[in-house]
C-alpha cells in the first residue's frame, strides 16, 4: 500500500464526508480525492517523474492536504519548507533537495524567484493563492480527477522532511511509503479513532508531528479536520466547542497557554475533547496535573523524532498511562536503551533510546556517512537519553545532543551560531537553551565581541532579523570575554547552561 491508497480508500467508504475545514472553505472526501487527483496529473504533465522532489512553503490550510496526498500520487516526493523561514534558509533546503518544483504563496514567490538562478533544477513554481499562469487553479484546470496510482514499491521515498541535529547543516530524512502507512496503522490501533472523530489543527503542517496526526491518522479514517494557520487560545477554546473536537494536537506551550486561559475565566467546553495530544517538546508533570486540575483532561503526551516518520511512543489514551513518561511504544516498533557501548541497558537504566521497526527513515538525503552514524542494523539511534520501566514505559531523561525546542519546534544551535559569527564584531558565539514560562526554551547567545567592539544585543538582533526566522533567533544575550572550555579545548556548553539556569 501506498500513502495516497489511504485517502483513495476513505473516500470511497466517505465520499460526501467533510475532511477539510479552514476559515476560507470546506472540502468533502469525494473533493479532496479529486483535487489531489488533479495536481497529481498537473505535476506529471509539467515534467515531475517518480522520485523528483517538491517543495511547499505554506502556511496550515485545507490545499494542504490536497497537495500533500497530490504530490505523494504522482510519485513526487514532499519536502516541506517553513514559510517563515528568509532567503539563505529556504536557498540551503531548496538547494540540498533538488528541488524540481514547488508550490508557496504568491507573496513568496519573489523571494524564491530571486533563487532561482542559484537552484538549477528547480523548473516550476506555482502560488496557491491568485490568479494567472503560475497560480495552481490554473496549473490544474482541465486535468483529470482520479487520483493515480504510482508505479512505485513501498520502499520507494514519499517525503524528505529536514530536521535538525547540533552538527552540520539541517538534514532531510527520507521517509518512505512503506514508513507512513506503517506509522498510520500503529497509531490506529492504539488511538483508535472513528469516521465521527474532529481534529483540530493549530500547528504548522510543515512539521512531522502534525502531518502525522492531522493528515495521515484523519485521511485514513475519515475524520474532519479544522484547520487555522495560527495558535490564539481563546479561538481554539470557542473551536473546540462550536466544533465539537474530539481530538487536539498541540505542543506543551500550547497547553500551557490554554491553562492560562481557562484559569483566567475564559468560556471554554471540553466535553467532547477525548484526545488532548502533546508532542514536539516534554510537557512536565507539573503542567500536566495543573491542565488535569483545571480542565478534568488527562494530556496524552507522546515521542518520537522525525526519522521515525515520526511517533514512537505514547501515553494510553483512555486509562492507564503514566504522568512524567512518553508512554508505551506503538505496536510494531520497538524501543531499547543502550549504553555508549551498544550493550541493551535493563529497566531504570539510562542510555541512549534507540527505536527499529518498519517507521524508521531509509537515511537521510545525500548523506550516507550520516546515515551510517545513526542507523546501526536498522536500530535508529535517537541521541536522547531515556529509561524504560518495568512495565515498558519510556521516560525521557536529557538530550544528547544540544538541540533547543522552542514551542516544539526545532533549533539548531550551530546554524545560529554561524549566523552570529558571520557579524564582522563578533569573534565566537554558542547558543544554548533557556527556560521559557511560555515557549519551554528560548535561545540564549554567548557572544565574544572582537577586541575594542562595542556591539550590543540590540546592534546583533538587527544583524540576525534578516538571517533567521524569528523562533531561531536568540532572544537574550550574554557578552563575554572568553568561553569556558575542557583541556581539549571544547566549549563547556553545560557551564553555560548552568549560568543560564541558576544566573
Amino acid at each position: 500500500m501506498l500513502v495516497p491508497d489511504l485517502l483513495r480508500r476513505t473516500a470511497a467508504a466517505y465520499p460526501d464526508r467533510e475532511a477539510v475545514a479552514d476559515a476560507g472553505g470546506t472540502l468533502t472526501y469525494r473533493q479532496l480525492e479529486a483535487a489531489a487527483g488533479r495536481l497529481a496529473h498537473a505535476l506529471t504533465a509539467h515534467g515531475i517523474r517518480p522520485g523528483d522532489r517538491v517543495a511547499v512553503m505554506l502556511p496550515s490550510c485545507r490545499q494542504w492536504a490536497q497537495i500533500y496526498f497530490g504530490i505523494m500520487a504522482a510519485g513526487a516526493v514532499i519536502v516541506p519548507v517553513n514559510p517563515i523561514y528568509r532567503s539563505p534558509e529556504v536557498h540551503y533546503q531548496l538547494s540540498d533537495a533538488s528541488v524540481s518544483a514547488m508550490i508557496t504563496l504568491s507573496a513568496l514567490v519573489p523571494l524564491v524567484e530571486g533563487l532561482r538562478g542559484e537552484l538549477p533544477a528547480l523548473h516550476t513554481v506555482w502560488q496557491l493563492d491568485g490568479a494567472g499562469p503560475i497560480s495552481l487553479e490554473t496549473a490544474t484546470r482541465g486535468e483529470p480527477p482520479d487520483l493515480p496510482t504510482p508505479d512505485l514499491p513501498p520502499a520507494a521515498p514519499a517525503a524528505c522532511l529536514y530536521t535538525s541535529g547540533t552538527e552540520g547543516r539541517p538534514k532531510g530524512a527520507v521517509l518512505t511509503h512503506r514508513n507512513l502507512v506503517a506509522l498510520f496503522e500503529s497509531m490506529g490501533r492504539v488511538l483508535t479513532m472513528r469516521p465521527e472523530d474532529r481534529y483540530l489543527c493549530t500547528l504548522p503542517l510543515f512539521h512531522s508531528f502534525a502531518e502525522a496526526v492531522l493528515l495521515l491518522l484523519p485521511a485514513g479514517t475519515g475524520g474532519r479536520v479544522t484547520i487555522r494557520d495560527r495558535f490564539v487560545p481563546a479561538e481554539v477554546l470557542e473551536l473546540i466547542a462550536s466544533e465539537r473536537i474530539t481530538l487536539l494536537a498541540a505542543v506543551p506551550s500550547m497547553y500551557r497557554a490554554l491553562l492560562m486561559a481557562v484559569e483566567r475565566g475564559a468560556p471554554h467546553d471540553f466535553s467532547s475533547l477525548e484526545f488532548p495530544v502533546s508532542g514536539g517538546a516534554a510537557l512536565g508533570v507539573d503542567l500536566y496535573e495543573k491542565f488535569r486540575r483545571a480542565t478534568g483532561l488527562s494530556i496524552i503526551e507522546g515521542y518520537g523524532p522525525t526519522e521515525c516518520s515520526p511517533v514512537v511512543s505514547v501515553n494510553p489514551p483512555r486509562g492507564g498511562g503514566k504522568p512524567g513518561t512518553v508512554g508505551l511504544p506503538l505496536p510494531g516498533v520497538g524501543v531499547e536503551i543502550w549504553s555508549e557501548t551498544g550493550e541493551p541497558l535493563g529497566p531504570g537504566q539510562v542510555g541512549e533510546i534507540v527505536v527499529y521497526g518498519e517507521t524508521v527513515m531509509q537515511g537521510y538525503w545525500n548523506r550516507p556517512e550520516e546515515t551510517r552514524q545513526v542507523i546501526r542494523d536498522g536500530h535508529f539511534l535517537t541521541g536522547d537519553l531515556g529509561t524504560l520501566d518495568e512495565d515498558g514505559y519510556l521516560t525521557i531523561v536529557d538530550r544528547k545532543k544540544d538541540l533547543i525546542l522552542v514551542g516544539g519546534l526545532n533549533v539548531y544551535p550551530s546554524e545560529v551560531e554561524q549566523v552570529l559569527s558571520g557579524h564582522p564584531e563578533v569573534q565566537e558565539a554558542v547558543v544554548v537553551g533557556a527556560p521559557d514560562d511560555v515557549k519551554g526554551e528560548s535561545v540564549h547567545a554567548f557572544v565574544v565581541r572582537q577586541p575594542g567592539s562595542n556591539l550590543d544585543a540590540r546592534a546583533l538582533g538587527v544583524f540576525v532579523r534578516e538571517r533567521l526566522a524569528a523562533y531561531k533567533r536568540p532572544r537574550t544575550y550574554t557578552f563575554v570575554d572568553a568561553l569556558p572550555r575542557n583541556e581539549s579545548g571544547k566549549v563547556l556548553r553545560v557551564k553555560l547552561r548552568e549560568e543560564i539556569r541558576h544566573g
